[in-house]
């Protein structure tokens, strides 16, 4: 490794990151034990990368892995090694096939999981969608945008983590100001993403409670039917009143969806940082407890005046 310039801000200033890190264009030859080696300096820490428990593989396989720290002062020493290319830290690992080779280091920094528009908007899931296939990198801030350009004004914009390492999962949820904003991004489904280096379709949904009530009798245990014509929670009565002439599917909430497959699988993998977090709040035996007060003070840090 080479130091590298990077100027940190004081200690008492200094931004707090998720402990788990992004790596980014590895040697094709470089393993784990590697790997290991590289970082030991930095402090305890193991190298993980997607379905690894499954495979049994040593090699990460797609050229990329996670460093997950056991302290996230770990994260600011690494970066302090790192030189900035291109807006990018950057490290160099070699292997026996590459010398110095140029890997990135992208970490997670916990502030950017959300977007809040002042004055802070009441919680209104008529008005929120859910955003899914966001590509990992992106803040709330730079989704906020997105949305905003193509749907209207944006109150609040908040990126899905796991509960152990506070790092993106790929989805978020979005509030908007106004019905009619709301209606054009349920009903557009789909919003093109480009930030120069990729370009995807991210899918937009309506957002669903999780114990929501009937909208026409009150009752409990309602379904959310997302036709836009509906756009409404029905108990299985008044579902079948609504839709006797028409057929239209419930649509679920993600959650419960993840908990549906869990219990389809016969037996459990190991659980590993890459997969999805159980219900208990915990991905391995090595997570620790989510910090709830520390999640809900960063929120401040992404307000707009």
């Amino acid at each position: 490794m080479n130091a590298g310039s990077v100027q940190l801000p004081p200690v008492g200033l200094r931004p707090t990151f998720s402990k788990k890190v992004f790596l980014g264009g590895l040697p094709p030859d470089i393993d784990e034990r590697q790997l290991n080696h590289c970082f030991s300096s930095f402090g305890k820490h193991r190298i993980d990368w997607p379905h690894k428990n499954d495979t049994h593989y040593q090699f990460p396989p797609k050229g990329y892995a996670f460093v997950i720290f056991e302290k996230a002062s770990s994260v600011v020493n690494l970066l302090s090694r790192c030189v900035i290319i291109r807006g990018k830290f950057i490290i160099a690992l070699s292997s026996l096939s590459v010398r110095n080779k140029e890997v990135q280091v992208r970490p997670w920094l916990l502030s950017d999981c959300f977007y809040i528009c002042a004055p802070a908007p009441i919680p209104d899931h008529r008005l929120t969608v859910f955003v899914g296939g966001v590509p990992r990198p992106t803040t709330a801030a730079q989704l906020a945008a997105l949305m905003q350009a193509n749907f209207g004004c944006v109150l609040q914009v908040t990126i899905d983590v796991d509960s152990a390492f506070l790092y993106p999962r790929g989805s978020a949820r979005v509030r908007f100001a106004f019905r009619h904003s709301y209606m054009a991004a349920v009903g557009k489904r789909f919003v093109r993403f480009n930030n120069g280096e990729q370009q995807k379709n991210l899918e937009i949904k309506p957002f669903v409670a999780d114990e929501p009530k009937c909208d026409k009798c009150g009752r409990a245990e309602a379904k959310f039917c997302g036709s836009l014509n509906c756009l409404s929670y029905y108990c299985t009565k008044c579902w079948e009143l609504r839709h006797d002439e028409e057929v239209h599917e419930p649509l679920v909430v993600e959650s419960r969806r993840s908990r549906r497959a869990k219990k389809l699988q016969k037996s459990p993998s190991p659980s590993t940082a890459c997969q999805t977090p159980s219900k208990s709040g915990t991905a391995s035996t090595s997570s620790t407890p989510v910090d709830v007060n520390l999640v809900y003070s960063l929120a401040k840090l992404n307000v707009c005046f």
